[in-house]
């Protein structure tokens, strides 16, 4: 299958994700909107930023990467495999109420979701650009 085809097929899938769990997270703030709080749960309370911001960072460098080589893609590829599980376990290990930290330095999953989403980007954004420039000269 050609890489391209790869690439939309997952920024796809990511967005399809990532749409579903916007309109969930819709119908629950509507429906507590409308006092009836028995349709709140977990999933909106901790994770329903991760289920909507995450497949974004992830299909952010998809876009980008259509314009380079199928090697290029596959360096990302690589990095993407490794850093993507690391990123959701990193979000899903940190506290959801740093109000009990005391000393420590506490961060809520909020901002971690985002942290580790800009840090995905940046460092996916210099593989790919790197990577592509290391091709362009070898290929010279």
């Amino acid at each position: 299958m050609n890489y391209r085809k790869k690439i939309g097929i997952i920024f796809g899938i990511l967005l399809i994700v990532s749409l579903f769990s916007y309109l969930y997270a819709l119908y629950i703030i509507n429906c507590n909107q409308a006092h009836n709080y028995s349709c709140s749960n977990l999933f909106f309370d901790e994770l329903v930023s991760m289920f909507v911001a995450t497949p974004l960072f992830i299909t952010a460098p998809l876009l980008f990467l259509f314009i380079f080589s199928e090697k290029v893609f596959n360096i990302w590829k690589k990095f993407a495999f490794f850093a993507t599980p690391l990123m959701i376990i990193g979000i899903l290990l940190i506290k959801v109420n740093p109000i009990h930290c005391d000393f420590f330095i506490c961060v809520d999953r909020t901002f971690m979701i985002f942290f580790s989403g800009i840090l995905y980007l940046i460092l996916s954004a210099l593989i790919i650009s790197i990577s592509a420039i290391y091709f362009k000269i070898k290929n010279r």
